[in-house]
């Protein structure tokens, strides 16, 4: 069965923080903890060989641009 979790707010990221430290063996920094807002875009099938599961999720978050400015933005190779 699947488990689903609510939004993470201001005020539960502190027992995100400490879930993600007691499941999984990677510590990851502060910035990490997950942009408010993030959705799942992929999925990478058995990502982890030594996490379980194994797969992991690429996030996207949106980005609001301010009024007046240019919304278009260009990838550059660098």
């Amino acid at each position: 069965s699947r488990i689903k979790l609510g939004d993470v707010t201001p005020h539960n990221i502190k027992q995100l923080k400490r879930l993600n430290q007691v499941i999984f063996p990677v510590n990851y920094n502060d910035k990490f903890c997950k942009d408010f807002g993030s959705e799942i875009i992929e999925t990478k099938k058995n990502y982890s060989k030594r996490i379980q599961p194994a797969d992991a999720h690429l996030l996207q978050k949106n980005l609001k641009v301010p009024s007046g400015q240019n919304a278009d933005v260009q990838k550059t190779d660098n």
